[in-house]
């Protein structure tokens, strides 16, 4: 699986707090909320195992081992 430094950044986020939002990781990385949903979907397709909390709002997310 090849991510960019971005998805990897984001990944990092992730397994540090699993409950951090699209938003927050956002404000960290200093890019969009789309940039970050484009990524985590990106990440999903490559097997990256995150999946969204909740349905309406971002919650948090998850790697799925």
């Amino acid at each position: 699986m090849q991510l960019t430094d971005r998805q990897k950044k984001i990944r990092e986020l992730i397994l540090k707090d699993s409950f951090i939002s699209a938003q927050q990781m956002s404000v960290v990385l200093s890019v969009v909320t789309r940039t970050i949903w484009r990524d985590l979907a990106d990440l999903q397709k490559k097997g990256g195992g995150f999946v969204r909390a909740t349905q309406v709002l971002v919650i948090g997310f998850g790697l799925v081992l």
